[in-house]
């Protein structure tokens, strides 16, 4: 079997490379998912997110090494493993990023991704309710909507948010970012809008694109600096394809290090000992895994909330809500209201990013704990992190998950960020707008003030927002996997081209910018082609 392109991951990027190539009938394309199909109710329902993480038929269900920043904690890693990838299980949050961020990559020397050269990929794209203002797009596969039936306390958030002296912002996703609003959502009429949905889908008629399920990669075919093929596993046997054009790495921010790796492709000292023989030593690869570290604040109100909502009989009432109206709880993101805050005056762009959740939780021993009560929770993020995990394998077998090395609080910027913003949080619900309706706060509780018992509570209770990229990263220095051609140095024939890209991470959730990077790398494929 050969194709001219095989596309190795179904998810944010991948299936926009997948439909963009395909559109030229003279090419064959390959699409190699390693989980099912995106067609459980789990997925397209929005609240069925909180089922689908977790469950192995959606989620690869990695577990992070020990965090010797964080007390040693360790925590499930969800990434989807299904078609549509994170974007089957994520939160649904549409932000792009900054146009700082955009445009700081262009100035590691990263030519062509600056914000001007992305905006144009983003609007593409995009299918939004604002239309042609120069910063939307309104007739691309990727739905935004207005989420249907925001929680009210959301509202009292951004009222309050604006006592506090945030601006309101509409638009996050326009001219500036700075601000508070209710957050939009890859949806459309309440219901989940994947990766697959927008743009795969809609390709799977064509006759010169295949797409392969529960097909998981064994490891790259290669030959000096090319790529005959791809190794994978599929229905029980290992098998092969050719590809005679190119091969494209969109496995994500794990799995792409990981494929790279069990391919010989990475830090020449680390493959040896995993049973591995180096054939390209690229000290980068899996090295710079960068993630939001962020802070939960959760405060008991007199309202009922969805901690009222997700019980039995509450699930089947919001259910069958959903089926008729397709509004209700079921029909929300993974959070209701948003906030892009400057902590410092003399900042150019926000660094911190604030979620409002109508939902509280408390942390124990053995994890976060839904709370029985009503309540409400904000999540506040370092939007540019400076600490840098990394990757490696566990071994040279591609069914053993690789190993995760967090190290989420490296670096002492991160920690004074996170108080500065877990204190916007406090003056937030601290407004005359939420007096009618707060009770008291729940965790880490008002004990917690000085900067020291703050430290103490980070380490306790800090958590990833399941944001992480940066492992093969885009550059042109000693730690860079692939160039601004997205081709992984030293070789004609092989790109990466998903979130593991990122030479540091965007301001805000990655979905929309994996897209982006998706609609690049299709244009930088095509455009060798003419």
């Amino acid at each position: 079997m050969n194709f001219d392109y095989v596309i190795i991951g179904g998810g944010s990027a991948g299936c926009v490379i997948a439909s963009r190539l395909s559109e030229d009938p003279l090419l064959s394309v390959l699409l190699l998912e390693a989980g099912g199909a995106d067609t459980s109710p789990l997925i397209y329902v929005p609240g069925g997110m909180r089922f689908a993480i977790g469950r192995p038929k959606y989620d690869w269900c990695y577990q992070s090494e020990p965090d010797p920043t964080r007390n040693n904690r360790a925590e499930q890693w969800p990434r989807g493993r299904v078609l549509g990838g994170s974007s089957s299980i994520n939160g649904q949050i549409y932000v792009r990023g900054n146009r700082g961020d955009f445009d700081y990559w262009a100035e590691l020397g990263n030519t062509g991704w600056g914000y001007d050269d992305v905006l144009p990929l983003f609007c593409r794209s995009e299918n939004h309710p604002g239309g042609d203002d120069g910063f939307h797009g309104h007739d691309g596969g990727m739905q935004v909507s207005e989420l249907r039936s925001p929680h009210k306390l959301a509202k009292v958030f951004v009222d309050a948010g604006i006592e506090a002296g945030i601006p309101f912002n509409a638009d996050v996703n326009g001219r500036e970012q700075e601000g508070i609003c209710l957050l939009r959502a890859t949806q459309v009429k309440g219901r989940r809008k994947n990766a697959a949905q927008a743009f795969l889908r809609p390709a799977m008629g064509r006759s010169n694109l295949k797409v392969i399920t529960n097909a998981q990669v064994m490891s790259l075919d290669l030959d000096g600096s090319k790529v005959r093929g791809v190794n994978y596993f599929h229905k029980g046997m290992p098998k092969f394809v050719s590809a005679k054009k190119e091969v494209v790495l969109s496995a994500g921010s794990i799995g792409s290090p990981q494929i790279l790796m069990l391919s010989g492709i990475g830090p020449a000292e680390h493959l040896k000992e995993t049973g591995v023989t180096p054939i390209r030593n690229l000290p980068g690869v899996g090295e710079n895994l960068r993630e939001h570290p962020a802070l939960m604040i959760t405060q008991k109100v007199n309202v009922r909330t969805y901690n009222q909502e997700l019980t039995p009989i509450g699930i089947l009432r919001n259910g069958l809500r959903w089926l008729l109206t397709r509004d209700g709880p079921a029909s929300t993101a993974g959070a209701h209201a948003h906030a892009f805050i400057r902590t410092r005056k003399e900042l150019a762009f926000p660094d911190i990013q604030i979620h409002m959740n109508p939902s509280g939780y408390r942390y124990t021993k053995e994890g976060i704990e839904f709370l029985k009560l009503p309540a409400i929770s904000a999540v506040v993020n370092v939007s540019r992190p400076e600490s840098k995990g990394n990757i490696r394998l566990k071994s040279g077998d591609f069914r053993d998950s690789p190993l995760i090395h967090p190290l989420l609080l490296d670096d002492p910027h991160d920690v004074d960020v996170l108080i500065s913003g877990a204190r916007w949080i406090r003056e937030i619900f601290n407004q005359d707008a939420f007096k009618p309706y707060i009770l008291g706060e729940i965790t880490p509780g008002d004990a917690v003030q000085s900067d020291e018992q703050w430290r103490e509570i980070l380490k306790e209770q800090s958590i990833p927002i399941f944001h992480p990229v940066g492992t093969c990263k885009m550059g042109r220095d000693d730690l860079a996997v692939v160039g601004p051609n997205l081709k992984v140095h030293g070789f004609s024939n092989l790109r990466v081209a998903d979130a593991s890209i990122m030479p540091t991470l965007v301001s805000g959730n990655t979905h929309a910018a994996c897209v982006m990077i998706g609609e690049k790398a299709a244009d930088l494929i095509r455009g060798e082609r003419m």
